[in-house]
């Protein structure tokens, strides 16, 4: 038995407070638990591995961490000691091609099942499944109130560093770890209520988002589809992933767009974003999540920190029809190195003051995380890293990743329970666009970019019929009788949980107007 105690409690970051409320109220089990499939070519000794976790687990207080929430009471993060960690082994050499895919797919979805108590799990685990001579997997699963993606190389790095010498029975040469006290001290001296402020006045006015195109209409029926997948079945999220890429041409466009107007490409993808959320919406305004680093560089050490510092915070484009698009992607800039002062502001405190709930995440990764696990890689190890699949999942039911590079690249990972395929095709096609747009006319008015090519608009307006004129001897409620009449079956009104058909809303009509007769 380990004889586990408590080593030391710290206040939980803002992010942290958030997750761990969102999950709790949610009910939900698969909700930011991360899980990374490292692939292994080589060998593997199974017995130094282990010892490696248990001794980078020993290193870092963060991977020791549970979580504290009680009514009444602030939300901490308990350090724990004593305890030890072990490396679950698997066996998949027995089976063969796609068999042996299905038994790791199967594992992989068994671990995910698993979930996390926070209040009393190890939050990181790790397992390693061989699945034939010198072919491994490494599985790392962890709740993500542990720590944020850029801190995963590192630790991926030590751990290999650590695994060396164990091999060798020597001890790794590694940096102390940074502890996370100059942080915490740096969250406890911001002012929380001048934040709040802040936020207070950026949103002020602004409209509670409505949803992507393809959300509200077709929710419910998505779920029915989505309870005869059995890959869905006794999920509360199922999880579906996009990935695409703009030419290294386009990239570099982009990029000096952003550079002659004094803002990042963050910015300016951010930038877009808002402006297709106002097409959609008829709208000069939007409102959506987006991620920051909260990484702040007045800490000593901060870089080298492991633990969760990143938040997430409210981004508002609103436009006006003179307003050209390099105007806006300046004003922009000067709006996020504002809201950066004020990102340490917890999202839940941000919506309980404004009241807006925000509907999906923006996020720009900085960190190439799959290059550096797949480098990390080398002699001493005895094995090379030649894969890494992510499986990440947030709570919302969308979530925009994008990776900048000689080619920036996109993930677009929603609910397939909520959001239908033709729903992404929309956005990765509508986003393309006004990427180029933006290139080709940035001192033309924002508002002007176009969201629809010729093709696309030609087969909207083929959807309407030609006009006729109105019959105006007849009254509204005698046309729609004979509506009900002529076509019955055809769907009247749509929801996200049911809809009504000519004929039942006519019958729900007048089984009403019966009750209402005196």
């Amino acid at each position: 038995m380990d004889k586990i105690a408590i080593q030391t409690i710290y206040p939980m970051t803002p992010l942290q407070e958030g997750m761990l409320y969102q999950q709790s109220a949610e009910g939900g089990t698969s909700a930011y638990i991360e899980q990374r499939v490292l692939s292994l070519q080589g060998e593997v000794d199974a017995e130094a591995l282990e010892l490696a976790i248990d001794q980078l687990a020993a290193r870092h207080d963060s991977l020791r961490t549970v979580f504290s929430q009680k009514p009444g009471k602030r939300s901490m993060q308990v350090v724990l000691r004593g305890r030890r960690w072990r490396l679950a082994r698997h066996e998949l050499t027995g089976e063969s091609g796609q068999d042996g895919a299905k038994a790791l797919e199967r594992l992989l979805a068994d671990d995910l099942a698993r979930g996390f108590n926070p209040a009393k799990d190890q939050l990181i685990r790790f397992a390693l499944a061989r699945l034939g001579e010198a072919d491994y997997r490494l599985i790392i699963t962890f709740h993500h109130a542990l720590m944020d993606g850029w801190c995963v190389g590192p630790l991926f790095g030590e751990l290999l560093a650590l695994y060396a010498a164990a091999q060798r029975g020597a001890a790794a040469e590694l940096a102390e770890p940074v502890p996370l006290d100059g942080y915490l001290d740096w969250l406890k001296r911001q002012d929380r209520e001048a934040a709040l402020d802040y936020w207070a006045q950026l949103l002020e006015g602004a409209e509670q988002p409505p949803g992507l195109p393809g959300y509200a209409a077709v929710a419910g029926e998505l779920a029915e589809e989505a309870a005869g997948d059995e890959a869905a079945r006794g999920t509360e999220y199922l999880l579906r992933e996009r990935r695409f890429a703009l030419s290294a041409e386009l990239t570099e466009a982009l990029a000096r767009l952003a550079g002659a107007q004094g803002a990042t490409l963050s910015t300016l993808v951010q930038t877009v974003w808002g402006l297709m959320l106002q097409r959609y919406h008829n709208a000069d305004d939007a409102v959506f999540g987006t991620v920051v680093s909260g990484r702040p560089p007045e800490v000593a050490g901060i870089e080298s920190m492991i633990g969760l510092f990143i938040n997430t915070v409210p981004c508002r484009v609103a436009t006006s029809p003179d307003e050209s698009l390099a105007a806006l992607l300046r004003r922009m800039q000067e709006q996020a190195l504002e809201a950066q002062r004020h990102a340490h502001s917890p999202l839940y405190e941000v919506q309980a003051r404004t009241g807006i709930r925000l509907d999906h995440l923006l996020v720009f990764e900085n960190f190439p995380m799959e290059q550096q696990l797949t480098e990390a890689g080398d002699g001493a190890a005895g094995f090379a890293v030649t894969a890494m699949q992510a499986r990440e999942q947030t709570g919302y039911p969308l979530t925009l990743a994008v990776y900048p590079g000689e080619s920036l690249s996109f993930k677009l990972s929603w609910d397939g329970r909520v959001y239908p395929g033709y729903a992404i095709d929309g956005i990765e096609r509508h986003l393309r666009r006004l990427l180029a747009q933006a290139v080709e006319r940035p001192e033309q008015p924002a508002q002007a970019l176009e969201l629809l090519d010729d093709e696309e608009r030609d087969e909207l307006l083929g959807f309407n019929p030609a006009p006729r004129p109105y019959p105006d001897t007849s009254t509204a409620h005698a046309l729609f009788a004979a509506q009900s009449r002529r076509a019955p079956e055809l769907p009247a009104v749509t929801g996200p949980d049911a809809r009504l058909s000519y004929g039942e809303l006519a019958s729900a009509a007048s089984q009403l107007a019966e009750r209402l007769r005196p």
